[in-house]
């Protein structure tokens, strides 16, 4: 494989990891509003709290996604265009951008980043729902009520601010510099063999 045909399939890769990304979040939205919408006539509180497996999964996904575009942009950039006869610098220009944007304090939050906010948000909104219809239902009585609340609530905030900071990191740029530090690296080494 010629270094044009890596270069192809690697940014290939990370358009469609994008479009993943894309078709995962509004399916996981999709169903979350489907399943509030069935909550709100079931009768059954309980129902608000079953969106929360789909929205940790996709967070964990969102996070796994921007690792995934990070590490490959950073691969091309490190291994590919750092070979000045190679003339495509999509990733290096697109990554020098990003960073004058950030110095310039007018970098927009990466996609995967806002997907993540509008999630963690989601399942805050599940919670609520779940206590205030269980209340207005007197489904349970006050203690399983905050209960089972302040459980999904702690787990909730856990795993949002978990994900939620490993995206901040990639967003910021230092995961990017990490990297491409590492693949340099690696790099330096391999063409000293």
């Amino acid at each position: 494989m010629s270094i044009s045909d890596e270069y192809k399939s690697l940014r290939d890769e990370i358009l469609m990891e994008y479009q993943k990304e894309v078709n995962l979040t509004t399916f996981v939205f999709t169903a979350t509003a489907a399943i509030i919408g069935y909550g709100l006539t079931a009768k059954n509180p309980w129902v608000f709290l079953v969106p929360l497996a789909l929205l940790t999964l996709l967070l964990f996904q969102l996070r796994n996604s921007l690792r995934s575009i990070l590490e490959i942009s950073v691969y091309i950039r490190v291994f590919i265009e750092s070979n000045k006869d190679f003339g495509q610098y999509w990733e290096t220009t697109i990554d020098a951008l990003r960073d004058k944007l950030r110095n310039e304090k007018r970098f927009r939050s990466l996609t995967d980043v806002i997907f993540a906010r509008f999630t963690a948000m989601m399942g805050a909104i599940c919670i609520g729902l779940y206590f205030l219809f269980s209340t207005l239902w007197e489904f349970n009585t006050l203690c399983e009520r905050w209960l089972v609340t302040g459980i999904a609530a702690i787990l909730w905030l856990v795993i949002s601010f978990a994900i939620l900071r490993a995206l901040v990191d990639a967003d910021s740029g230092h995961y990017e510099k990490v990297l491409k530090r590492d693949f340099e690296e690696i790099y330096k080494r391999l063409k000293g063999k």
